[in-house]
């Protein structure tokens, strides 16, 4: 049991408990274990909780110094504290089974009480963003291991390892914040969202003055061509009208117009706390109201790889590599967005002739401009290590000695998407995943690297 009265506390939060319990069974060790094949069998598990601290400024309000007039120093407002600021309580639950060479691990774990950032309107009169508590988020999956010795002989090994990870959680509750576009109850967090998503867009040109009303693709009924192009080419279009994930009293509640204003303010936040999902009934895009569309994770939600080696020489040279694979992160290029698409630098752009992606471009779709499915693999590690002669060693004093050479991050073998309407999109791994979702620009991937490293022990 740890008890934790943390300085970084708001002063209204009081001492947190965090108790843990863990347990092994060793089942081959049992008389009715028989099976000669595997030499140790055993069962593990275990569940506890555990604390994650606020930022050391989070509960108290914090100033930074600006230029006064006539030289002087003076001080502003920066973010305001939480008092009521407490720690991010995890609750996990961890079962591995140990099999020959392999090992497997399903946990889950409750977050309750998340950190997270929140922006602070600019009628409060102060500026930025401050921590809250919102809620509780529900994390679960598993990781695979295997550890094989294919082949080995006097002077030669193979080995081979191979990994696998499933991660995925779900925001289960928000508190008393409302909803974000990348915020909401019912899916996964960080996540990447858009305001509007087209399903299908064609040309209707009319003549100078004529009616601008236009066939309606789908159910029967007309529909305004809305936008049009630089030609004067109008462009009907069908969006996604989303499916929201908020149970059927919230909805009932918040369309009831028989509510007075308190009770249906109330009703339409609780509503706006729930995700949207694709999915919905194909509309006209100008009779849909923005909606923050999930469009997916933006974290891997599986990861593989593959890590063969050959030993040669009586061990003495090593030849290794790694692979690494990974799915179900949908990723945002704001880069082909800026630099190709929006500024019309891009051939679709320039030419205003894909009425799909004429009618997104102007709506505000991101699919057509920089969401992608970021699912790739890549050679991490490729080298060589190659442990000298005792004889040679021993001339220099030293008890033994290796030189490698390894190169990392050189080859993309895979890529799911390249380009996004014609426009290279950068390397997937280019980019974090934030709480807005944007910002790919920020944080640089992998570096290619190729280095060479003399080890000598004495």
């Amino acid at each position: 049991m740890r008890f934790d009265d943390n300085s970084t506390f708001g002063r209204l939060a009081g001492v947190r408990k965090y108790p843990n319990v863990s347990g092994a069974w060793v089942i081959s060790e049992e008389s009715f274990w028989n099976v000669g094949f595997l030499d140790s069998f055993r069962f593990r598990g275990a569940w506890g909780k555990a604390g994650r601290q606020p930022s050391a400024t989070a509960g108290i309000n914090t100033f930074v110094v600006m230029p006064g007039p006539g030289g002087t120093s003076g001080i502003r407002a920066s973010s305001p504290g939480n008092p009521a600021i407490e720690p991010e309580v995890s609750t996990e639950f961890a079962a591995l089974d140990e099999r020959l060479s392999g090992e497997f691990t399903h946990y889950n774990r409750i977050d309750r009480k998340a950190l997270l950032s929140e922006a602070i309107p600019s009628s409060f009169g102060f500026p930025g963003s401050t921590q809250k508590n919102l809620g509780r988020i529900d994390n679960w999956g598993w990781e695979a291991r295997l550890s094989m010795r294919i082949l080995e002989t006097d002077a030669f090994s193979f080995d081979l390892d191979v990994s696998a990870d499933h991660t995925m959680n779900e925001i289960k509750k928000l508190g008393t914040t409302g909803g974000y576009s990348t915020r909401a109850i019912g899916q996964p967090y960080p996540n990447h969202a858009t305001d509007d998503r087209v399903l299908s867009a064609f040309w209707y040109t009319v003549d100078s003055g004529a009616d601008l009303t236009c066939p309606r693709t789908g159910p029967a009924g007309t529909a305004v061509c809305d936008r049009a192009n630089a030609f004067g080419d109008r462009i009907s279009a069908m969006c996604d009208s989303g499916v929201t994930l908020a149970p059927a009293g919230v909805i009932a509640r918040a369309a009831d117009g028989t509510l007075n204003a308190v009770d249906a303010a109330a009703a339409q936040f609780a509503l706006d706390q729930y995700g949207v999902m694709q999915g919905g009934t194909p509309q006209p895009c100008g009779e849909i109201p923005n909606v923050n569309l999930f469009a997916g994770p933006a974290f891997a939600t599986y990861v593989f790889t593959v890590a063969p080696r050959i030993s040669l020489l009586d061990n003495s040279l090593q030849i290794f590599a790694l692979a690494e694979g990974q799915y179900g992160r949908t990723s945002r290029d704001d880069l082909t967005d800026w630099g190709h698409h929006r500024f019309h630098n891009s051939i679709v752009s320039r030419l205003e002739d894909n009425a799909l992606w004429e009618y997104g471009d102007q709506l505000g779709d991101d699919y057509v401009k920089q969401l992608y499915d970021a699912d790739f693999w890549r050679i991490r590690e490729i080298g060589a290590r190659y442990n000298l002669p005792e004889s040679l060693v021993e001339r220099s004093g030293a008890s033994r000695a290796s030189v490698s050479l390894s190169a990392r991050n050189l080859f993309t073998p895979y890529r799911k998407v390249d380009d996004i309407y014609g426009a290279r999109l950068a390397d997937p791994e280019y980019g974090r995943p934030t709480e807005t979702g944007s910002g790919n620009y920020w944080e640089m991937p992998g570096t290619a690297s190729i280095s060479m490293t003399l080890r000598v022990t004495f």
